[in-house]
């Protein structure tokens, strides 16, 4: 008996991953929060996102007080 697994392979549910964007964010001095650049301009872009970027990214992106970085943003 020849059996085939065609059917097996129906089950499986392809997830195709949401891009995220990438926003340019900065930082003004040392207690500021960051916020979104205005060259950004994808919906997913947010001074809330920028926020969360700058704190997710291992005591900040940069070194300095003021400073520009990217966020990857959405997806969610």
């Amino acid at each position: 008996m020849d059996r085939s697994d065609t059917d097996s392979d129906t089950d499986r549910e392809e997830i195709e991953p949401v891009p995220l964007a990438t926003c340019i964010c900065q930082r003004s001095g040392f207690d500021q929060q960051a916020r979104l650049d205005n060259r950004s301009s994808h919906p997913d872009c947010s001074d809330a996102c920028c926020q969360q970027g700058w704190e997710s990214s291992a005591d900040g992106a940069c070194q300095s007080d003021d400073c520009e970085f990217v966020a990857q943003c959405g997806g969610d």
